[in-house]
């Protein structure tokens, strides 16, 4: 079946004549496609690697302008009152807006996928328009929690003078999440169709625009967490304006590029499920995450707060390493398991395993032979370094865990098993992760590393029952699971076109 649209004309389904296949998929399988095989972990290494690369590099300079930069400087100062400040803002914010978006956009990426595979470019550019209408719409509803959050927070206990500042940096920091609103929907919709590096560039701009902003009003006008609030606004403003140039005046996506189409309205129901269904298992643990620094806002010790900030956004340093190879291993396994290779997909599956697996030893011994430095990144004061390398044993072992974690749900999704990982993530984080953080760090008293210690439970929990979901899942099954759902979202939206026409 072939989906065909032009802009004028009405979206149509048209059957093609079905060629014949080889009758046995070992016929498609190439003579060294074993388990085994040196040259074809190569060529899968070689692969995955050259394609996740630019979309790594994308969430890494995202999160650089988003946090790191900030969370240096203002570390630099040595301010623990200040640190405290920004890493509430920010956790707010990314439970409301930041986080919501880029998961969200993840179906937005597939959707698109799944539509150039069909050739159907118009639909391609009907989801974009979607996408960004129900973004719009985030960016409006959370504008509420993001700007008055701050007064819940004291009811719950959070210092007022602290709160109080950190709704602050919201007000002003607000306009930047209808700027990375717009970045994030359109760069999903660019990378959908390989086009990778130049957002890259963008990002490159962007980040150094935003250090001299940031060091400017931070460091020479002594304006504090302000100071990285407006250096946020002006950086995401550059970005959507840069990449809106980009996509305007370069035009790279002349057969996917519509005008406003009205039918960008249709299937808006269906849609937001999908969204849920494929985005919710990630964006609840990500929110677990930041729940786990909530907690160390009620440490007595400041420095112990700012260690588990620093901490935290470090954490999302190496998950948005792991998050870059995420979509690729995803698509690399579906793309053989919804043509029915069952036997290449499982191949596929242990050789990205084995990848990740390299990749995951690279970001260890990074890690492990430059702790004075990544504890010096993050804080000036001798407390907060201290306390970072004290906390490296544990701390490596979550990254290990992420990774490991990460590396099975990209496989369990391209098995279409997203049920279970939602269900996973919210049991082993929280109600293992988050109990047992509260039990150790507050019951018995153990403060920042018992917080840690849930964390790392609940890691250990997710990675276990992940392996085990994986190593006992039917992949014959859901190869003829997919292949039935294959299309099905738009096929059923290009059906009520046809009505509507």
């Amino acid at each position: 079946m072939e989906l065909q649209a032009t802009d004028n004309q009405p979206l149509v389904v048209q059957k093609k004549e079905k060629k014949k296949q080889k009758p046995v998929e070992t016929a498609e399988l190439k003579s060294h496609e074993s388990y085994f095989s040196p040259k074809y972990f190569t060529e899968v290494f070689i692969e995955v690697t050259y394609k996740s690369i630019p979309r790594l590099l994308n969430y890494e300079f995202n999160l650089l302008t988003m946090s790191l930069i900030n969370i240096y400087l203002l570390g630099q100062k040595g301010n623990l009152h200040d640190i405290k400040i920004f890493g509430l803002g920010d956790i707010w914010a990314r439970i409301f807006a930041y986080s919501l978006i880029k998961y969200k956009n993840m179906t937005l990426q597939q959707e698109c996928t799944i539509a150039l595979s069909a050739k159907n470019y118009f639909f391609v550019g009907i989801s974009y328009q979607r996408s960004l209408f129900i973004v719009g719409l985030i960016c409006i509803f959370s504008a509420p929690f993001l700007c008055f959050w701050w007064k819940a927070l004291i009811l719950f206990g959070i210092e007022k003078a602290i709160a109080t500042k950190a709704g602050d940096y919201m007000w002003v920091c607000l306009p930047s999440v209808f700027c990375y609103g717009y970045y994030d929907t359109t760069n999903n919709y660019l990378q959908s169709q390989n086009i990778l590096w130049p957002q890259f560039g963008i990002q490159f701009i962007q980040a150094i625009v935003h250090y001299f902003i940031a060091h400017t009003m931070i460091i020479n006008q002594n304006m504090g967490v302000l100071g990285a609030a407006w250096a946020k606004n002006f950086s995401d403003t550059i970005s959507a304006g840069l990449i809106y140039a980009f996509i305007t005046l370069k035009n790279p996506t002349r057969k996917t590029w519509i005008e406003w189409n009205s039918r960008a309205f249709d299937g808006i129901q269906d849609y937001l499920k999908q969204s849920l269904r494929n985005g919710i298992g990630q964006y609840v643990e990500e929110v677990a995450f930041l729940l786990l620094t909530m907690m160390s806002m009620y440490l007595s010790d400041p420095a112990n707060t700012a260690t588990h900030i620093a901490l935290q956004n470090s954490g999302l340093l190496h998950f948005s390493f792991y998050l870059g190879f995420h979509f690729v291993v995803n698509n690399y396994i579906n793309s053989s398991l919804s043509r029915g290779f069952v036997d290449r997909a499982k191949r596929k599956a242990f050789m990205c395993v084995i990848t990740l697996f390299f990749w995951i030893g690279f970001v260890m011994f990074i890690l492990l032979n430059n702790k004075t430095q990544w504890s010096e990144w993050f804080s000036s004061n001798s407390v907060v370094q201290q306390n970072l390398q004290n906390s490296i044993k544990i701390y490596a072992k979550i990254v290990v865990l992420d990774g490991i974690q990460l590396t099975f749900c990209a496989i369990l999704k391209a098995l279409d098993r997203f049920n279970h990982i939602t269900i996973i993530y919210s049991v082993s984080y929280y109600l293992i992760g988050i109990s047992t953080s509260i039990y150790q760090g507050f019951y018995l008293g153990k403060g920042e590393y018992g917080i840690w210690t849930g964390w790392l439970t609940s890691a250990s929990v997710s990675s276990v029952v992940f392996f085990f979901v994986f190593a006992l899942t039917n992949w014959q099954n859901q190869s003829v699971l997919i292949k039935a759902n294959y299309n099905k979202v738009i096929i059923k939206d290009i059906i009520s076109y046809q009505k509507r026409n």
